[in-house]
Formats: structure tokens, C-alpha cells, sequence
């Protein structure tokens, strides 16, 4: 009996092969992977690079260091450090130097690859980015400019004006001169309306700023002339018998031996210690710095602007000028003192022979009274700017 044998499909004819989302998804992870791992490459690569420009930075600048203190002067180029030698580097690694001769200074950024650091003779620990205006990883850093100037009457540090990185905060600073105070900066964002003398100003742009200064509200222009407001009152307080010496002691006196009365009315003092032992016409003596003690001239010139018939009730408390000066009494050659409330003696820098020329006020005279007395005497000082 013959058998029938029914054959058996092949096996093969029932798997099943990937489909295209199949494909598309095992795709798609070994992208994200391979991405992932160019990623950590290029951090590792980033890194590796900031270490080794950061190595030959530090180095650099310990360099540069020596060759300014054997030289005088740091290097004009990288080529000349060392002696001529230059700098050294690893591989990769170049340099952007940037030298100043007029003060001695320098900014240097090492590159390697797309990585920038810089340090600079100011600032040697190396920091990212690069200098103002060279190129920082393939791109040039921006530079922008500050510009400071002073108006009248004060000064600014002009050495700060130049190039800055964005960012960069250098400071500015402005001195008023002598009776003066500063007043507020004008000009750009950041520096417009400032009423800070010395700060940091923020680099984010352009910046051109102007210092103002405005008179001391101590002093007071008249005329041609500036006054000061007040009469002196600096010094140690001596008693009215003890003479004024030319020693390390600025003296004074105060009426009565009293030193509320030089609060009330300013000290008073010898010729020779209020001229500090010199006898030149409009000397300093013992005015602050910018101003003197007046000549007679410099009087003569106040009186006659005021106007010389009621320049006296002018100038005394109350008077129109402004300077309201006290009826402050006088230290007499013999140690007494007199005359508070009745008048006031003012002396001016001008000799005349063995004496020295002083103004006088008295309430029943409108006009100044004149003359010269001995040095001896104790009288009121009121300092003149110039």
C-alpha cells in the first residue's frame, strides 16, 4: 500500500523581515547616539584645549614678568620675550600680543582651536575671551571706546580713555580744583547723571562722558574774585600772652582765650604765622591749597567793586556782598585782646617796611578803613582764591 506523504512548507517562507518604521526607529536611536558621543568628544576637546592655553598663559605671563624686571619694560611682540627665544606654546596654541610703550603695559590671548583666553600685564591670571579687538575663538572680540573729559575748573583721568572689551569696567575719576566740588557726569548712558566722582563704568557700548563742577558752596565770586565765606579757624589754640613761633605747630589765638570765639568768628593770627615765615605778596601761608592770603591790591580791587564808599557796610554781617564779615576784635602785641563786636582787623599778605598792610571794618564807617600795623598783632584772616 502506498503512502502519501504530504510535504512540509518551508520554514524559511514564514519569517518576517524588518519594517520601514522598524528600520526608521533603529535609525533614528543610532543618530541619537553617535550624537551624543560626538557631543562628549568635543566637550572632552573643549576642556582639554581651555587647560592647555589657560598652562600656557600663566606661563606666558610669568615670562613676560622676569623680562620687565631684568629689561625695564615688558617685550615689544611675543617674539622678542626671552631674550629673543619667545614665548613658549604647545601645539596649537598661538598668541595675539598687543604691546604699550607709554605705560609699560601689555594684553596677550592665547588661541587653540575655537578656545581664547587672555591676561594682560594689569591682570595676569588668564581669563576667557580675548583682548579688546583680537579675535576670540574665530570671532573678533568688540571694542568700544570710552572717551572722559573734564569742564571747567577740575580734572579727569585721562589715562583710562582708549579701547574696552564689551563688558569691561574700568573707572573713572574726576578732581575738582581748588573751591571747587564736582557736581554730576553728562554725556552717555551709564555715566549721564552720575553723582559719583570715582566708579566703574560699565563697558556696553560707546562712552563719552564729561565731568561738571560747580563753585564751593564755602566760597564766594565776586567779580573777578573768589572769597572765602568764612574767616580761618585752623590750628592749636595757644593763650593770648604766649607769641606765635615759627615751629612744627600751626598756632592761633581765639578772643578771650576762648575757643567757641573762633567758632563764632574765625581765629586770629601773628602776621608771620599766617604767612608761615615768608614774606612774598600772595603767598599761600596758611590758606588751603588753590587760594592765598589777599594783597592789598587784591582788597583794594574787592573794594572798588563793591564800591569803595559803602564797600565797609557791604562787606560786614549782614552787608550785601555775602561775605558777612564778623566783627571779630583783634589779639593785641601784648598778649590783650579788645575790640569784639566793634570791629574787625584783616590782614593782607603785603609788607609795608617793618609792618603789614590790614584792612579794618568798623559799624560807623561804611567805607574800608586802611593802614598797616606791627606783625605782632593777632587779626582775622579771610583767604582769596588763585
Amino acid at each position: 500500500m502506498q503512502r502519501s506523504i504530504t510535504p512540509t512548507p518551508d520554514q524559511s517562507s514564514n519569517r518576517r523581515g524588518f519594517t520601514i518604521v522598524e528600520l526608521i526607529v533603529v535609525i533614528v536611536i543610532i543618530g541619537i547616539l553617535a550624537a551624543i558621543t560626538i557631543v562628549a568628544y568635543n566637550g572632552i576637546q573643549q576642556r582639554a584645549r581651555a587647560v592647555t592655553v589657560e598652562s600656557d598663559l600663566n606661563g606666558a605671563a610669568k615670562q613676560l614678568a622676569i623680562d620687565n624686571i631684568f629689561t625695564g619694560a615688558y617685550p615689544a611682540s611675543t617674539a622678542a620675550a626671552n631674550g629673543g627665544q619667545g614665548l613658549k606654546t604647545s601645539p596649537g596654541t598661538t598668541w595675539q600680543y598687543t604691546y604699550t610703550s607709554a605705560d609699560n603695559s601689555y594684553c596677550l590671548t592665547g588661541t587653540n582651536g575655537n578656545v581664547s583666553y587672555f591676561s594682560s600685564s594689569a591682570a595676569p591670571t588668564p581669563q576667557p575671551g580675548a583682548c579688546p579687538g583680537d579675535v576670540n575663538g574665530g570671532v573678533v572680540t568688540p571694542t568700544y571706546t570710552l572717551a572722559i573729559s573734564a569742564g571747567a575748573n577740575g580734572t579727569v583721568n585721562t589715562g583710562v580713555n582708549g579701547g574696552y572689551a564689551s563688558g569691561a569696567t574700568p573707572t573713572i575719576t574726576a578732581t575738582p580744583n581748588a573751591t571747587y566740588v564736582f557736581s554730576s557726569w553728562s554725556g552717555s548712558t551709564g555715566c549721564n547723571g552720575i553723582t559719583t566722582a570715582s566708579y566703574a563704568i560699565t563697558m556696553d557700548g560707546n562712552k563719552t562722558c564729561t565731568a561738571n563742577f560747580t563753585l564751593d558752596p564755602n566760597w564766594l565770586t565776586i567779580g573777578t574774585q573768589t572769597w572765602a565765606k568764612a574767616n580761618l579757624n585752623v590750628g592749636t589754640r595757644i593763650a593770648g600772652a604766649t607769641a606765635q613761633t615759627n615751629n612744627a605747630t600751626l598756632e592761633k589765638y581765639c578772643y578771650a582765650d576762648t575757643e567757641s570765639n573762633c567758632t563764632t568768628y574765625g581765629a586770629l593770627y601773628q602776621w608771620d604765622e599766617a604767612m608761615q615765615y615768608v614774606t612774598t605778596a600772595g603767598a599761600q601761608g596758611i590758606c588751603p591749597a588753590g587760594s592765598h592770603i589777599p594783597t592789598d591790591s587784591e582788597w583794594m580791587t574787592l573794594e572798588t567793586y563793591l564800591g569803595s564808599a559803602t564797600a565797609g557796610t557791604q562787606l560786614m554781617p549782614g552787608g550785601s556782598s555775602g561775605l558777612n564779615i564778623p566783627l571779630a576784635g583783634s589779639r593785641s602785641y601784648n598778649g590783650s585782646f579788645g575790640s569784639l563786636s566793634s570791629a574787625a582787623y584783616l590782614w593782607s599778605s603785603s609788607e609795608s617796611s617793618t609792618m603789614a598792610q590790614r584792612r579794618t571794618l568798623v559799624p560807623s564807617m561804611a567805607t574800608v578803613g586802611g593802614g598797616s600795623s606791627i606783625k605782632s598783632y593777632g587779626f582775622s584772616l579771610r583767604c582769596v582764591s588763585g
